[in-house]
């Protein structure tokens, strides 16, 4: 298999995607990997109009999970 890397615990390949991961964990059961990103962003709910309807007190996390 082309650019596998058979060096560490287990077989692995890198694949760029422009997102860096907090939080990986291995879940024997299955066999998969998940992937965790903590993102702070500003947003806001706003209706058909355009007007706001909610806007966070504070700084809002965004937990963004791949498998």
């Amino acid at each position: 298999m082309p650019d596998v890397d058979l060096n560490l615990g287990m077989p692995s390949r890198h694949i760029p995607q422009g997102r860096s991961y907090t939080n990986i964990v291995f879940e024997p059961t299955s066999n998969l990997l998940v992937a965790a990103s903590l993102v702070q962003t500003q947003f806001s709910s706003y209706d058909e109009e355009g007007i706001e309807m909610w806007s966070p007190d504070g700084n809002l996390h965004l937990l963004y999970l791949a498998l």
